[in-house]
């Protein structure tokens, strides 16, 4: 048996680690977006755990296929996400619904403009499709900007310009249900 054939083995497994440490690399903002996504789905009530589950699945589509702004700005969103719900106290089941519903729309607009940038190079052979490829180019490339944007500014909202409280949102509610009786 030749030295070399003892080395095989060896080399397979070196060659399969780099090969890893290279995807993980190239997929930085995917791998990185997994975590704070985890914690959203595993801290949300069994009622809302399909949909975050489904707006994770999407986010994480979103980060692979999208181009990397759209990977970091999914990652600036979930993770804006989580300190948001760790703070929020007023109403954190709805502030949940508006996380999962924003970041699942935002990996809709990451894939819409991953399959825009595919099919773009195709239009131009028509001048129909030609003709308004720039104007066309200029939303794909806005909506990848204002949606985190506005999203974030949605957060921001959800902390802090809450109406004025006389007492803790559990006693508010109770409150208004018994119409100040007790």
């Amino acid at each position: 048996m030749p030295p070399n054939t003892l080395l095989l083995p060896f080399i397979w497994l070196l060659n399969g680690i780099l090969a890893l440490t290279y995807l993980t690399i190239e997929n930085i903002t995917m791998v990185l977006l997994a975590f704070p996504l985890y914690w959203l789905i595993s801290t949300t009530e069994k009622a809302q755990r399909p949909w975050m589950m489904g707006a994770g699945g999407m986010a994480l589509a979103g980060a692979m296929f999208g181009s990397l702004a759209v990977g970091i700005w999914l990652l600036v969103m979930a993770s804006a996400s989580v300190l948001t719900i760790r703070l929020e106290k007023f109403n954190p089941h709805t502030l949940r619904w508006r996380v999962a519903g924003g970041i699942a729309a935002y990996a809709l607009v990451g894939l819409g403009a991953a399959i825009y940038k595919l099919l773009a190079p195709s239009m131009m052979s028509d001048s129909f499709f030609a003709q308004g490829q720039v104007y066309l180019s200029t939303i794909v490339g806005v909506a990848t900007i204002i949606a985190p944007v506005g999203f974030l500014g949605m957060l921001v909202q959800a902390v802090w310009a809450h109406p004025p409280l006389e007492g803790s949102p559990e006693d508010m509610y109770s409150q208004i249900r018994t119409r100040g009786r007790r």
